[in-house]
């Protein structure tokens, strides 16, 4: 039963996976389309609507909007050149412009831009710093080798809507779409002065791509439709997903380990090459549209009505301060029994939770806006470090505490 004073509900010693998804605030509304990251702490996310653009330089603490470019335009997809150079791609208007592709070299401060593309983008990618290709509606593919200033339309030969485009170096890459719903992959050993058709054996669109190497490689798509290659794309073949959900994105860390996310909350995860793929949990239950993973124990998803979620243990989460949240922990050390009192009174509808190191959470509760400041017990518990994450409407902070 609910009380009515301090707290909705506490749990003591309630298991958790050791390493989970984190909800952070990304201070949008809008659907978020891609999520790319350069290293552990800088990061950008795009959306579908109003250009919408978000970043950060904190592995995700904290999120900050940027100003858009155009106020009509869709981004869909984003490559990083290096830890400032930045390039995002979509459309500039969505009731039917041309493509758009948008360069910062100053970390999303100040962007240039080329509407000069013909088709709608969905995707891009760099092989190197000056190598790179953008893909879109109708076959389109360009090619630019000297950092995206200027960009040369290629030939593919068919109609299809390129949804993703993968480059293992310079020369070798792999594109997948579909035309009239049925399954397309193109290859090129040459930069794509050629692209020549795979047989994917699927009849479903595929909408992302990715190789590890030269051979192995895999691609996601409709109904759950996954399909993997150990040949270069010479033969292709289906692998269980267990879903039925649309899957939007997948990206692999090394050969085996790999996560794919999708419509309706769906996330996927493999650790022996695709040949089992588990579902994991989290509270989102809108579609996921990209997902970024650095390594096997850190990345983040992205998807509708601006969510983002970070993938890692407690302990790789940093403590965050947001100016207009302003809480303290008193005394910090101590022997488990000490006062949380948040300063901003509009602020005092808040969630409370405290993990150990393992990841499991063992404290939880909500605080009523009545009240500023509550006593937390968790004087049971062993000594050792613990990490507070305090949600508002404000956002999420995180504190250590210590336990001795």
């Amino acid at each position: 039963m609910k009380t009515t004073l301090l707290i909705a509900f506490l749990t003591v010693a309630g298991a958790v996976q050791a390493q989970s998804w984190w909800a952070q605030t990304s201070n949008t509304t809008e659907d978020l389309m891609n999520i790319n990251f350069y290293n552990n702490n800088t990061g950008m996310a795009f959306g579908d609507t109003l250009s919408t653009m978000v970043k950060t330089s904190n592995q995700g603490v904290l999120w900050s909007e940027l100003s858009p470019v155009f106020t009509a335009g869709e981004l869909l997809s984003s490559s990083y050149l290096d830890a400032n150079t930045i390039i995002a791609v979509g459309v500039h208007d969505i009731s039917g412009g041309d493509g758009l592709v948008m360069k910062s070299a100053n970390g999303g401060s100040t962007w240039t831009t080329d509407t000069n593309i013909p088709e709608k983008l969905f995707d891009v990618d760099f092989a190197t710093s000056t190598n790179g290709w953008i893909s879109g509606e109708n076959g389109y593919i360009a090619r630019t080798t000297d950092g995206g200033t200027s960009w040369q339309q290629q030939t593919t030969a068919t109609g299809e809507d390129i949804f993703s485009i993968d480059f293992v170096d310079a020369n070798e890459g792999w594109a997948v779409g579909t035309v009239d719903s049925i399954a397309v992959i193109l290859h090129t050993t040459n930069a794509g002065t050629n692209w020549t058709m795979q047989v994917s054996g699927v009849n479903e669109p595929l909408f992302s791509v990715f190789f590890v190497d030269n051979m192995n490689g895999w691609a996601v798509g409709a109904n759950g439709t996954i399909i993997a290659t150990t040949d270069g794309g010479t033969t292709w073949a289906p692998q269980t997903s267990g879903v039925l959900n649309d899957l939007f994105s997948v990206s692999f860390v090394s050969a085996s380990h790999a996560w794919a996310v999708g419509s309706s909350g769906t996330i996927l995860r493999t650790t022996d090459s695709g040949n089992t793929w588990t579902s994991q949990t989290s509270t989102v239950t809108g579609d996921i549209n990209s997902i970024k993973m650095l390594t096997v124990n850190t990345g983040w998803f992205c998807g509708k009505n601006g969510q983002i979620y970070y993938y890692g243990f407690p302990t790789e989460i940093p403590e965050s301060n947001i100016s207009n949240i302003n809480f303290k922990i008193y005394p910090n050390p101590n022997d488990g029994n000490f006062e949380l009192r948040i300063e901003n009174e509009e602020l005092r509808n808040a969630e409370v939770t405290i993990y150990n190191v393992l990841g499991e959470r063992v404290y939880e509760t909500y605080v009523r806006y009545q009240v500023s400041g509550i006593r937390i017990d968790i004087s049971s518990l062993p000594k050792g470090v613990y990490f507070l994450q305090l949600k508002t409407a404000a956002g999420t902070v995180n504190r250590k505490i210590m336990l001795q």
